[in-house]
Formats: C-alpha cells, sequence, structure tokens
C-alpha cells in the first residue's frame, strides 16, 4: 500500500512536469546546438578555439552534422513519446500487468521455492541452499544499492540545478540520476547536457556555469 501510494504521487505530482519539460526542451533544442556553435564561433580566436582546432570562425562541418543529427533524434523521440502509443502501453503495464504479476509471485512465492527445493539432489541439499541463499543476498544487495545510488543522484542533481537556476533543471537531474546505475555514464551525460544548456542560459556569468560544473564534480 505504501508502494502504490508513493507510485501514485510520483505519476500525479512529477510525471505531468517531466513531460512538460521534455517537450520544452526538444523544442530548444535546436535553439540551444544553434548557441552553442555560435558560442565556438566567436571563440575561434581563443584558446578554446586552437584546442578544437577551428580555423576561421567556422563550426566543423562534423560538429554540424552532429548537431542536426542530435536534434533529429530527440524530435522524433519526443512526438513518438507523446503522440505514439509507446506512453499508453507503458502505463497499461504499470497499473494494470505489474499489480497482477505481483500479487500472484507473492501469493504462490513459498509454493514455487518449495517446489524448486524439492528438485534439489537431498545429498547436496545444504551446500545448494547455502549457495542460493548466498546469491540472493549479493543480487538484491546489489539491485538495492543501485536503485538507492540512482535514486539519491537524480533527487541532488535535480535539487542542485533547481537551485542554481537552470532550465530544465527537474529532467536533467533526475535523467542523469536514473541512468547511474551504468558506471561514469550518467554523470557525463548529465554534466554534458546541464553545461551546455548553463553555457547558453548564463553566458557570461561564469560562476553560475562553475555551480552548475561542480554539482556534478
Amino acid at each position: 500500500l505504501l508502494f502504490i501510494l508513493l507510485f501514485a504521487l510520483f505519476i500525479i505530482l512529477l510525471v505531468p512536469v517531466l513531460a512538460q519539460q521534455l517537450t520544452g526542451f526538444a523544442a530548444r533544442l535546436p535553439d540551444y546546438l544553434a548557441s552553442l556553435q555560435a558560442f565556438i564561433a566567436e571563440a575561434s580566436d581563443s584558446r578554446l578555439a586552437h584546442w578544437l582546432h577551428l580555423d576561421g570562425g567556422e563550426v566543423p562541418k562534423p560538429l554540424q552534422d552532429l548537431a542536426g543529427t542530435l536534434t533529429n533524434w530527440a524530435g522524433g523521440l519526443a512526438r513518438s513519446l507523446l503522440s505514439g502509443g509507446v506512453a499508453v502501453v507503458s502505463f497499461l503495464a504499470l497499473f494494470i500487468v505489474t499489480p497482477v504479476v505481483a500479487f500472484y509471485m507473492l501469493l504462490d512465492w513459498d509454493r514455487m521455492v518449495a517446489k524448486v527445493d524439492d528438485w534439489l539432489p537431498r545429498a547436496y541439499l545444504p551446500t545448494l541452499r547455502a549457495l542460493a541463499g548466498d546469491i540472493d543476498k549479493a543480487v538484491a544487495g546489489f539491485v538495492r544499492g543501485q536503485g538507492t545510488l540512482c535514486l539519491v543522484l537524480g533527487v541532488f542533481y535535480a535539487v542542485g540545478l533547481m537551485l542554481v537556476g537552470l532550465n530544465f533543471a527537474l529532467l536533467i537531474g533526475l535523467g542523469a540520476g536514473l541512468i547511474s546505475f551504468i558506471p561514469y555514464v550518467g554523470s557525463t551525460v548529465g554534466l554534458v547536457v546541464a553545461g551546455g544548456v548553463a553555457l547558453v542560459q548564463f553566458w557570461p556569468e561564469w560562476g553560475w556555469i562553475a555551480a552548475v560544473i561542480g554539482i556534478f564534480a
């Protein structure tokens, strides 16, 4: 009941906000990329341009192609999520399939375990039970640990970015936290996306940009 209550609050409070931010981010992504291109072009005579090997203030063709690809991909993803049937199917699966499966798993769990236990060779029963118990503890601890880590990081990133005043802070922060189960990927993706948005939003106020970088650091 507690899980259902928390999940319902999540759906009611956060999902509409995240959907709104996802739509807004997808709509403004081309502008962000264009602003970043302009920023790099303006810095063509700086040390940054030297590092990026920019000549004559022109953005390299591969970077332009990458920006166009990212724009098209983000737009297509947003349209498919909002207008396609993916969201409907996921919603029905969460609210219909998951509770039914969970109910019957909980109802029959002891019988399932007892049935599997009957299949075990009696001569090796203590050893097999001990190994199964060790596997259960290790896997359960790993899953709970990773889930807690992702939740803590997502909340930390989101709250930190919201305090800084970054646009789409909730979406970027929670997204970075949720994919943090992949080592370094969550923080790296969050840093790149948040850093790009901060550069466009706060430039030339380096203090706020540094604050965004400091959150991920």
